[in-house]
């Protein structure tokens, strides 16, 4: 792990009252963050790099999906969710995509 890699994502946080890391930086209009390690390097999904350098690679077929928004029942998803910006990689767990997919919540779906 690069320190001062680490220590430059860790810059792009904001700790939150209940445990998200939320990511500060550029993102998409998925409301999901962008991080770029270091000049010349390739742009990550910012909870893809957090997952992968706290806990190692993801597996082939494999997705990382935000357990702060599975157990929020409140948030209704999409776009505005806010747990998409969450880096914490202790909120963060691979899953296959169908049970990726199975926890998304979309507004359609909460009303």
């Amino acid at each position: 792990m690069n320190r001062a890699e680490l220590a430059r994502f860790h810059r792009l946080t904001k700790p939150t009252d209940n445990g998200c890391w939320m990511w500060t930086g550029t993102g998409t209009r998925d409301g999901y963050g962008h991080f770029t390690p270091g000049p010349g390097q390739k742009r990550w999904m910012a909870h893809k790099w957090s997952y992968t350098t706290h806990h190692g690679p993801i597996p082939d077929g494999m997705q990382v999906d935000h357990k702060c928004h599975t157990e929020d029942t409140s948030c209704p998803g999409g776009a505005e969710c806010p747990h998409r910006r969450c880096v914490n990689p202790a909120h963060l767990e691979v899953v296959t995509a169908s049970e990726n997919t199975m926890r998304q919540r979309h507004y359609s779906r909460s009303r």
